[in-house]
């Protein structure tokens, strides 16, 4: 991997094999499909950022108010991923695709 991938986030896109949208078509093409309709539904990355941001920071102030010492944790990580993947679908350079197609055979 670049030096510049090294963080969490760039190693599980590497792990998944994440493509770009334009890398699903092809796969999608190479595969014998037509792709008729592609359809950007990153918003809903957001969403559900939203929803996981306020679970982690309900948990983490109750851990707190309990007298866990959380520190460095994981879980406290967790939160600056989700800020950079945020950071990431704002610049558009993660999103989240839905694609429509037919199979040539059909």
């Amino acid at each position: 991997m670049p030096a510049e991938s090294e963080g969490d986030l760039d190693q599980v896109l590497c792990m998944t094999s994440a493509l770009t949208a334009d890398g699903y078509v092809d796969l999608l093409k190479e595969g014998g499909f037509t792709v008729t309709e592609r359809l950007d539904a990153s918003t809903e990355i957001i969403k559900i950022l939203d929803e996981v941001e306020g679970k982690l920071a309900a948990f983490l102030a109750f851990q707190r108010m309990i007298g866990v010492a959380t520190g460095d944790s994981q879980l406290e990580r967790s939160l600056e991923l989700v800020a950079k993947v945020r950071e990431m679908v704002a610049a558009g350079e993660l999103g989240y695709w839905l694609y429509v197609g037919e199979n040539g055979t059909s």
